[in-house]
């Protein structure tokens, strides 16, 4: 990362505030195209990439990918490419990647989504990408691939027992909740002692208001791990509206 000025950083601090906080992207691209019109040279690419993970993350993938290609980041363009719906263009951005641990997860990924499971991710790719791919598989409509790769849990289960909790609150937080719930349910049976099951099945049961349900499996959650933060603030919620 090159030497920010404070005005650069405090303008990238206003634009992390604007997505995680307040959540206008449009607000953040505005600033950051204003930031490269006064830019020190050495950080232009720099902001550049900002601009192109913040097209991605509003889902324009066109305009993220253009900017990679500029900045030569093969990695980010083949995730445009594939959530533009074109595996075969991703293929070949990630084969021309240089190797580092999230590129051979993606090199798996065209495969997968075909249903060819002949190359195996590792315990580690499974937990570190399945739950945000299946996110922006869901966000930017392509559903055939994200259940194509949902498919292929079954292999996947058998690396990391993790997967099910994992498809289970992609599925859960993108606007499927009952789909959700089958696979928080099997997670559970995977992983009877995962408190962060318990608190899922819980969001599931708040979202289709059985309260009753929710604060029993918070409590579960909390037997298991009584320092699960998340838990305790929804069983408060949960006993207000009880």
């Amino acid at each position: 990362m090159p030497n920010l000025s404070d005005s650069t950083r405090k303008a990238l601090n206003i634009c992390r505030n604007n997505i995680f906080v307040i959540q206008n992207y449009e607000k953040s691209i505005e600033i950051i195209n204003n930031l490269l019109t006064i830019a020190q040279d050495e950080e232009i690419n720099f902001i550049k990439f900002h601009l192109g993970t913040l097209y991605f993350e509003n889902l324009e993938f066109e305009k993220a990918k253009s900017i990679f290609i500029e900045l030569g980041e093969k990695y980010q363009v083949g995730y445009c490419e594939l959530l533009l719906g074109d595996i075969e263009a991703a293929r070949k951005s990630w084969d021309d990647a240089p190797d580092s641990g999230p590129v051979n997860w993606a090199r798996c990924l065209p495969d997968l989504l075909n249903l060819d499971v002949t190359q195996i991710p590792t315990f580690l790719q499974i937990r570190n990408h399945l739950e945000i791919d299946l996110t922006y598989l869901i966000r930017s409509n392509n559903l055939s691939f994200a259940n194509n790769l949902i498919e292929c849990s079954q292999v996947f289960i058998t690396i990391n027992l993790e997967t099910y909790k994992y498809i289970g609150r992609a599925l859960l937080n993108n606007n499927y909740p009952n789909l959700g719930l089958k696979y928080l349910l099997e997670g559970q049976e995977a992983l009877p002692q995962d408190p962060e099951i318990y608190f899922h099945l819980a969001q599931y049961s708040i979202m289709t208001n059985q309260l009753v349900e929710c604060k029993h499996l918070l409590k579960k959650c909390l037997n298991i791990n009584k320092y699960y933060s998340p838990a305790r603030k929804l069983l408060q919620i949960c006993e207000n509206q009880l």
